[in-house]
This record gives structure tokens, sequence and C-alpha cells, in this order.
């Protein structure tokens, strides 16, 4: 289950107080500390549907459900509201460790707490910029100590408010007073329980790459969601020689037979058939569902 690697998102206190979290970010075994991931997430009937957005790998990479969105935006106004309910959004995750939650205190199963632990984190760009200030800012800045598990690292002080309402009641997360602590100190007392806690942390191309959908199986989200019609030409003009060419692929699969040689089927070489490929919104909720759907 999703939920027991992934950080439950931080919740926002109020306008006034905010709720406080406290951890370190990591590197995992690659030595890749975040990475940026673009889904579309919107909800179809009483389920939610969730697709990552093919431009997680590149923005030239074609997204139909990017294709489906920009059209719509071009329709009605009923068109407009479904497009921008499904427009393309985007996160940042990275492995954690979790120095304090505060939702611990209130929670009677160890297992399901989540301080003293690594977890993927899943975080806004507004939290990203936080990283990004914090190594480019050369005079200022930590630098990559913000990734040190040892007595060189720093951890970051998550502090969420909640916005004042809009004009349509509407709150959303503020992080902006998150900081990172200017006092270094190491995640644990030896270098033993150190490397423990880095060999627990998780591969985050792996993760990303576990939420891809296949095509076939975009096909079929498409269809079911009454969409397919409207991008099924931009589709054919995109993977259209990838499906000739698996489509060959598989039809050379198929054994030969030779009447004179009683039948037995000759093998034939043939080329690996074709793999399938694989605006920051206030989406805490949508990804709670995420949490729950896996």
């Amino acid at each position: 289950r999703r939920s027991e690697f992934v950080w439950q998102s931080p919740q926002a206190g109020t306008a006034d107080k905010p709720k406080v979290y406290e951890g370190r970010f990591l590197p995992d075994q690659k030595g890749k500390f975040t990475r940026r991931y673009m889904y579309h997430m919107w909800k179809s009937g009483d389920k939610w549907i969730f697709y990552l957005c093919p431009k997680t790998d590149g923005m030239d990479k074609f997204c139909p459900v990017c294709a489906v969105v920009n059209s719509l935006y071009s329709g009605t106004a009923e068109d407009k509201s479904v497009a921008f309910r499904m427009k393309r959004k985007e996160r940042h995750v990275g492995n954690f460790y979790v120095v304090d939650d505060p939702r611990d205190r209130e929670q009677d199963d160890e297992a399901k707490k989540a301080s003293g632990k690594v977890k993927l984190y899943e975080f806004p760009g507004k939290l990203e910029s936080k990283l990004k200030n914090e190594i480019l800012d050369k005079k200022e800045g930590l630098g990559y100590a913000i990734f040190d598990p040892g007595s060189e690292g720093h951890n970051i002080i998550i502090k969420i408010k909640s916005t004042k309402p809009d004009g349509k009641g509407n709150t959303y997360p503020d992080y902006s007073d998150s900081i990172f602590s200017r006092k270094s100190s190491p995640l644990a007392d030896s270098d033993k329980e150190i490397k423990e806690i880095m060999a627990s942390t998780y591969s985050i191309d792996e993760y990303i790459d576990s939420m891809k959908m296949s095509k076939d199986d975009t096909i079929k989200m498409l269809k079911n969601e009454m969409l397919w019609d409207a991008i099924e030409d931009e589709w054919n003009r995109n993977f259209g020689s990838e499906l000739k060419k698996a489509k060959e692929v598989e039809e050379d699969d198929v054994a030969d037979y030779d009447d004179e040689e009683d039948e037995k089927p000759k093998t034939k070489k043939t080329n690996k058939k074709v793999k399938d490929e694989e605006d920051e919104t206030s989406d805490e909720d949508l990804l709670a569902e995420l949490r729950d759907m896996k």
C-alpha cells in the first residue's frame, strides 16, 4: 500500500497558528535528491482518476490528457470547467526522514507513526523553492548540507498555515514560514545507525515509474471517460508507428511450420516487443484520495 511508504501530506493549521513538522531531506541510494513529476487527477462519478503526465519525462512528450484539456479549453463554458479540473498539476518527491510528526501523538498504533522513519514526501513547488534557495544562495544558503544525514546536516522545520478564505470561502496551505534549522545535527548517534537510515531510502525514479499507465490502459481509460474520440487522431500521429511496429513483432512471434519437417516449428529471431511508454494547485485532498486508493 502506498500509505506504507509515502508520508501523509502534512496538514495545515489556522491562519494564525501553523502546524509544525520537522525532518531531513535525504538523497536516495543512487544519489538523486528530489524529482518533479506532473500528473492529472480528477473526479469521475464517485471515483478519482490519476494519470501520470508523460511530460514528467520531458515537455516534448505527448500527453493525451493534456491534448484533451487543450481541446476542451476552446469549447463551451462547461468544457472549460472540465478542462480546469483535469489540467496538469505538479508535485515534487524526495526521501524524507521524519524527525517529528505531531500527528503521531494522537496515534496509538506504533506501526502507523511516521517519526523516526524514512518516507517518500510529495511536496508542493512552494516548498521546493525553499530547497533551491538554500542550494543556490552561495552567500547565505546551507548548500547540499540540507541533504546530509550526518553531523553537518540540517533539518527543515515545515510550518503550514492556512490562507485566509478567498471569495469562494476556500483556504489553501501556506508554507511561507517554513525554514531550515541553522543548527546542524546528525540523525543518529552512530555511523551504523545513519547507514541503516540511508539504506531505508526509496528509489525516486522507480517510485515515479510505478505510477505510469500503459498505453493499453490509457486508451481504456480515455474510452471509459468518453474522451478517446477527441484525441484519437493525435494519438495515432504520435504513436502510430510504434503500434505498427509492435503489431509486426507480435505477428513475427508466431512460429513458422514446414510440412516437410513433420510440422516442427522453426524458431525465428525477433526483435523485442515495443515496451509501453510510459500548474501547481492546492491538491492535498486529491493526493490523500490517491494515497487511500492504492
